[in-house]
């Protein structure tokens, strides 16, 4: 199965410096408890379809999509559930 989660954002947002800046204002604005419970959400309805899960990030972990990276993770180490596993694989570092 593949899907996207992330925390809330807008889509087409582009990761400069004065988006990083907007990204941080707008997850700000929009709350972390908010994102968290939609994180949360979103696992109750797959984990008892598919039982465990592999979670994996294919983002940047560093330079300009280091932001969504650790937003992301922050939400898989929040929701604490023994059920997924989670990996990171920048192909940057692969490449």
């Amino acid at each position: 199965m593949a899907n996207k989660i992330s925390p809330f954002w807008p889509k087409k947002l582009a990761i400069t410096d004065l988006a990083r800046t907007s990204l941080i204002r707008f997850i700000t604005i929009v709350g972390v408890e908010d994102t968290r419970l939609a994180f949360q959400r979103h696992f109750e309805r797959e984990l008892p379809i598919y039982g465990k899960l592999c979670v994996i990030s294919l983002v940047e972990q560093s330079g300009k999509e280091k932001i969504i990276g650790d937003a992301f993770t922050e939400q898989v180490v929040n929701l604490n559930d023994a059920r997924l596993t989670y990996v990171t694989f920048d192909f940057h570092e692969h490449w």
